[in-house]
């Protein structure tokens, strides 16, 4: 059996963190480690003594979220456990799990995770009143402080030999391009790349009456409402 007893109160924080793309993350801390506690203090009740604090808030955020029992029932070969709250569930060790009775059934320790909760809880609640505008009480100052960062560029290497192989292919293939296109001067005529032009040269039946050596103006005044289709 372990008991464990925790005193909530106020107090000044050094805090280990990292901020990534605006968003702060905390770092986790060993339970061990005490040297972020840079000062405590006694925070007084809002209003009149005695009356709340903001301590009760955090007393109710474990509460709500720890809060867990394990009850036993002795009935000999009909005993039973009954488990509430998730931290019971997460920390039940059950060696013999066919056999309430075997007095067998065992919990890890939650205190680790208790501590590392409300130590989110708080920091974040820290975060949020320091720059709570709304809020008269607090402050809204600005702080400088000092952080390392990384950043990434990418960086492309130019592999010479194969620049230099791509850039022949490309020379070769307009090259052969090129070369179909020879001759062109000896039509005795302008010609273009218009899809009617091209399809006449090709003998297209739907331009039959369309005369051969025509050129490309008087080819759309024939053709006139004639429907076509591309494809």
């Amino acid at each position: 059996f372990r008991s464990h007893i925790c005193n909530l109160t106020g107090g000044t924080m050094d805090y280990d963190i990292t901020l990534q793309d605006g968003m702060v993350t905390l770092l986790p801390e060993p339970r061990e480690s005490s040297h972020e506690i840079m000062n405590s203090e006694l925070i007084s009740p809002s209003g009149a003594s005695p009356g709340p604090t903001i301590i009760g808030g955090f007393e109710y955020a474990m509460s709500y979220l720890f809060t867990s029992t394990a009850t036993y029932n002795f009935g000999g070969a009909v005993s039973d456990l009954r488990l509430e709250g998730s931290l019971a569930n997460d920390m039940y060790i059950d060696a013999n799990r066919t056999d309430v009775s075997a007095y067998k059934n065992t919990y890890n320790d939650p205190m680790d995770r208790m501590l590392e909760a409300i130590r989110e809880i708080a920091f974040r609640a820290a975060l949020r009143a320091g720059r709570d505008e709304t809020n008269k009480t607090v402050t809204a100052a600005e702080q400088e402080v000092p952080y390392s960062g990384r950043g990434f560029d990418s960086v492309y290497k130019t592999n010479r030999t194969l620049m230099v192989i791509a850039a022949l292919l490309n020379v070769v293939s307009l090259s052969v391009v090129a070369a179909t296109f020879y001759g062109w001067w000896n039509l005795g005529r302008e010609v273009s790349m218009n899809p009617l032009e091209i399809a006449k040269a090709f003998n297209a039946p739907a331009l039959n009456h369309v005369g051969s050596n025509m050129a490309i103006q008087k080819i759309v005044k024939d053709v006139n409402n004639v429907p076509i289709r591309y494809g």
